[in-house]
């Protein structure tokens, strides 16, 4: 909307501002007393959430693990791996935007599967290009590596607690 000169109207700006809001933690209560200072507040988040999803189990112990299962996980028939392996093909990519959930944002730029379907033939061969670059590549680009975590609060529980 910037290049074609227009302004962002107070409404987006407002909506974005109330989102942003609402998803800051703003404060935390760190053993029992209420903190508010940012640096402490990312330290303690990054600290409870790298201890809740870290592995107690040692590289060779997960090895161990996949070892005994491997023979308990069904392998693909050669046909369908032909398949898998084929290229991909542009009506595989409009089948999948038809099939994507109305009002759901797949990825971490907020576009939801309605904008797709909106400007589907705008973007199309693009996007289907950069998918057949990253396949070529073997590689994601950058800002497909990334994603979004959102913390949803649980309305009964005080949202100073992680």
């Amino acid at each position: 909307w910037i290049e074609e000169g227009e302004k962002n109207s107070s409404y987006f700006f407002n909506l974005e501002k109330s989102r942003q809001k609402r998803n800051l933690i703003s404060s935390l209560l760190i053993d029992g007393i209420e903190c508010d200072d940012p640096k402490i507040l990312e330290n303690e988040t990054y600290t409870f959430y790298s201890n809740l999803y870290s592995s107690q189990f040692s590289q060779a112990d997960c090895d161990a693990f996949f070892e005994q299962i491997d023979n308990l996980i069904p392998k693909i028939n050669e046909s369908f791996k032909e398949i898998c392996e084929s290229d991909l093909k542009i009506e595989e990519l409009d089948a999948s935007i038809k099939k994507m959930a109305l009002n759901k944002s797949p990825g971490s730029n907020w576009l939801t599967a309605n904008f797709y379907r909106f400007f589907w033939k705008d973007i199309r061969i693009l996007l289907f290009k950069a998918i057949q670059e990253c396949i070529c590549k073997q590689e994601l680009m950058p800002s497909m590596k990334q994603g979004v975590i959102t913390l949803i609060p649980k309305h009964n529980k005080d949202k100073r607690l992680l």
